[in-house]
């Protein structure tokens, strides 16, 4: 071989290309495992047991329910997936019933004043700002309820069915007066105020009527209630000292 020449190789073949392309592709799916370990990590350590420092701060429920605000409530406790840091909430209301707030561990109670919230008005919490005590923040979050008459505590209402009432125009008499109040909480039915009469007594085709005193949370007024069938009822509100009509709800059936 002349010195001055160059040692010549043969050009690689097909099987040296396959070589080639196997470690490329090797290479790619390690990458690739790499980056689905990495992302199955990222995703598991929030959810992990224990605290939830360095995880997202978020509501993880209310009480009542956001399904079952009454009109009768006072407040709202909103429990959250941390402890929240004293005085850190920033809240605000639509339409405006928001009278104070309170911290305590991982809950948010606020405030509304008494006899406020509307039957069917739709009502927008806002979470401007707040605070966990590892420094997580949760800011513009809303949660929304509509307020629905809850029926109150009640006593003595059972003595109605032994003149001849059915549960279901019981229970009617109950929320009928709860509609006349719908901020009451208690309703007494003084059993021994019972009368049962025809509305009308000179028309044999009236319909036949209960009246009783029954207390709404503490205050007296006189109820009658109407019907000619078991299925229906017509409920009358009356002032006791005066009888004049005060709320009336339902019908009392027909013949």
């Amino acid at each position: 071989m002349n010195p001055n020449e160059l040692p010549s190789y043969p050009a690689a073949g097909p099987e040296g290309g396959n070589q080639s392309n196997t470690r490329l592709l090797l290479i790619a799916l390690g990458v690739v495992v790499v980056i689905i370990i990495i992302a199955i990590m990222v995703f598991l350590k929030p959810h992990q047991s224990g605290s939830n420092t360095g995880g997202k701060l978020s509501v993880t429920g209310t009480n009542p329910d956001t399904t079952a605000v009454a009109t009768n409530s006072d407040s709202l406790a909103i429990s959250f997936s941390e402890p929240l840091q004293s005085g850190s909430a920033q809240v605000s209301s639509d339409p405006k019933i928001i009278t104070g707030s309170s911290i305590s561990g991982d809950t948010l109670t606020l405030k509304f004043p008494p006899k406020t919230l509307k039957s069917g008005s739709r009502y927008t919490i806002t979470l401007n700002s707040i605070k966990s005590t590892s420094g997580s923040e949760l800011t513009n979050d809303q949660l929304s309820f509509i307020p629905s008459i809850q029926e109150p505590t009640t006593s003595g209402e059972d003595s109605l069915l032994n003149v001849g009432l059915s549960n279901d125009q019981v229970h009617n008499i109950v929320m009928g007066i709860a509609q006349f109040d719908p901020y009451a909480k208690e309703e007494d039915f003084n059993s021994s105020t019972i009368k049962h009469f025809r509305l009308n007594p000179s028309d044999a085709w009236s319909p036949w009527a209960v009246s009783v005193t029954v207390a709404v949370d503490g205050a007296n007024y006189n109820v009658v209630s109407s019907y000619f069938d078991t299925q229906h009822v017509k409920v009358q509100v009356l002032d006791p000292a005066t009888g004049q009509q005060l709320f009336t709800t339902g019908d009392p059936g027909s013949i």
